[in-house]
């Protein structure tokens, strides 16, 4: 028989290391979008990828995503590469309801392909690299 254990609460230190990087994906988010070129978005997925990894390694990463949902009062039921998106990446809320729904399913698809690669074997350092030699997130999920 299993037990759960009980997670212990993130102390003062792993709460400012998540902050950290945090600022660290919003700086790469901010990146793509000054640059706004077709593959500036890699470079931002490449850093949420690199964060997630950080945190399970740690094994930290359950607390520091539900920290990071509350903190940013986003609902924490949804995967944690689309919980780091939405947190991260500039806000939905000025956007007209065409360009939210163009823009929430965008953020969708940059995760579909992340995990489809990923479902395939693929070290979490590679993935952004296959996306972009199979040909970017349409050919991915194609």
């Amino acid at each position: 028989m299993h037990r759960k254990m009980k997670s212990r609460p993130l102390n003062a230190a792993e709460i400012a290391e998540i902050q950290r990087d945090l600022q660290k994906c919003r700086a790469a988010w901010d990146a793509h979008i000054n640059a706004n070129t077709r593959t500036s978005i890699y470079p931002y997925l490449d850093r949420l990828i690199e964060t997630l990894t950080k945190w399970n390694r740690a094994r930290r990463i359950r607390r520091a995503t539900h920290f990071v949902a509350t903190s940013s009062g986003v609902a924490s039921n949804q995967k944690r590469l689309n919980l780091l998106i939405e947190c991260t990446a500039g806000s939905l809320g000025k956007m007209g309801p065409a360009r939210k729904l163009t823009e929430q399913k965008r953020r969708s698809k940059w995760a579909r392909a992340v995990y489809r690669v990923k479902a395939q074997g693929v070290t979490p350092k590679k993935i952004v690299a296959t996306i972009l030699k199979r040909g970017g997130f349409n050919a991915v999920l194609a």
